[in-house]
């Protein structure tokens, strides 16, 4: 499991996020000494493999996650969901927000201040993929590919873009994707920055990891500064006898 640190400046306030990353290989044996009694009767309810997994690395990543971003290991603190799906936080002292991601193998997860929303995606670069992500872009974002990295890997890396600000805005894929146009691509190093062209308040920021793309939407004032990653050790102790 791989942990960045956030700071994020505004004018006025500096605000704390924290960005993981976790693979299945992660996943302790036993899920009832990491999910909260309501997630693990939740988690019972799943029928579908595929579907289990998700939900358990998920819901061990959000732990992991949340035990940094408040500095301590809460038996109390546990994920549910909102009329949209939406993962929400219970049982913090202070209003937190999270947002989840994953593949078939490895998860993603943001913490935040609600008073700061972001929202994170992760996807796996498909070979041969570029032309069902394609029919969903505008002419406009099939013109911003540059040829500095193949087009499967450019309209995946728009595609996170897209994901994290619906996640963001709350409003899920459930629009016209040109709603999420993106009207600008500028690379940063490792980094690419992505702009919006109806919502001018947010950006984008990705990047490649483990042969997938990142993005992090964020307000678009908001300096940022990511942490050397460190590795934490898993916490495997028993929350819940």
């Amino acid at each position: 499991m791989t942990i960045f640190p956030l700071t994020l400046q505004r004018t006025a306030r500096t605000y704390r996020g924290v960005l993981s990353f976790a693979s299945t290989a992660h996943l302790p044996t036993e899920p009832e000494a990491y999910l909260h009694p309501l997630e693990f009767a939740q988690y019972q309810t799943l029928r579908i493999p595929a579907r289990q997994t998700s939900f358990l690395l998920g819901r061990f990543l959000a732990r992991q996650t949340l035990h940094t971003y408040l500095g301590e290991a809460s038996p109390d603190v546990y994920l549910t969901s909102g009329v949209f799906q939406q993962p929400l936080v219970v049982g913090t002292p202070t209003s937190v927000g999270v947002s989840l991601s994953h593949t078939a193998d490895q998860a993603a997860c943001l913490v935040f201040s609600e008073e700061h929303p972001m929202g994170v995606d992760l996807e796996r670069v498909q070979p041969g993929n570029w032309e069902n992500i394609g029919s969903q872009l505008t002419p406009h974002e099939k013109g911003l590919w540059d040829g500095k990295e193949s087009m499967d890997a450019f309209y995946t890396r728009l595609w996170t873009v897209k994901e994290a600000l619906s996640k963001v805005l709350r409003t899920g894929l459930t629009v016209s994707m040109e709603f999420y146009e993106i009207a600008s691509v500028t690379r940063q190093k490792d980094l690419t920055c992505c702009q919006f062209k109806h919502f001018l308040q947010y950006k984008a920021l990705t990047f490649a990891w483990n042969a997938c793309f990142c993005t992090v939407v964020l307000p678009a004032e908001s300096e940022y500064t990511m942490t050397e990653a460190r590795e934490k050790i898993d916490l495997r102790r028993r929350l819940y006898s």
